[in-house]
């Protein structure tokens, strides 16, 4: 939950630090070359400058409501990869935003960091759809080393810009799996080692930039 703000805050507002606040931070996941390296202002404020694609921003505070988000390429900063609103919807709450896509059809992913929060003999495992070129897709969270051929996905036909999350036991590792929806195929698998402790991470399907395999699940920790 969030503290109000005193005047010592005021620098990580990226708007008036009067009204009710949410904390975010704001992830580089479009996919083509121009989103290799961008620029995202947020309420014509500077938020972060040469953010590399797979990179997660620093947490800042926002008023809730509509927002105003401008993504560009770093070097053509006339190439505009998303000009939008983003619903920033409830305060004293801290929300990860993923930009996945390509030009001209980029999306935020807007994911509550609380939701399904973990006890403290709990880890959360989160995986959100990135990857533009790869199409609805199956994922499985599973126990270490089972079978994909013969598991059910823990969500299937899973849409870009869609997240799922499951809760697991500490001291138990997980397998993450993504196949094209319908397939035992893995676009990409990993392995989690098991936690000793609570913590909730996000395993982002992610492609190569200008679209395509190799598929990757990168991390987002919290």
């Amino acid at each position: 939950m969030l503290a109000g703000c005193g005047d010592d805050q005021a620098t990580d507002n990226i708007t008036p630090p009067d009204g009710p606040q949410a904390q975010f931070r704001v992830g580089n996941f479009i996919s083509d070359a121009l989103g290799d390296r961008v620029n995202i202002i947020i309420e014509g404020v500077p938020y972060a400058a040469n953010m590399a694609y797979g990179s997660v921003g620093a947490t800042r505070l926002i008023l809730t409501g509509s927002r105003s988000f401008t993504i560009v390429n770093t070097a053509q900063e006339s190439s505009e990869l998303f000009n939008g609103d983003v619903e920033i919807p409830d305060a004293n709450t801290a929300y990860t935003i993923l930009f996945a896509g390509a030009s001209g059809a980029v999306v935020p992913i807007v994911m509550d960091d609380a939701e399904n929060e973990p006890t403290e003999s709990q880890y959360r495992v989160r995986v959100a759809h990135a990857a533009t070129q790869a199409g609805a897709v199956d994922v499985y969270i599973l126990e270490p080393g089972a079978d994909v051929s013969t598991s059910p996905p823990t969500q299937t036909n899973v849409a870009l810009g869609e997240s799922l999350s499951l809760l697991r036991p500490v001291g138990t590792g997980t397998r993450v799996v993504v196949t094209a929806t319908g397939s035992s195929t893995p676009l990409a698998e990993l392995d989690v080692a098991a936690p000793a402790a609570t913590q909730a991470t996000t395993y982002v399907l992610g492609e190569a930039v200008g679209g395509g395999a190799p598929y990757t699940l990168g991390t987002v920790s919290f």
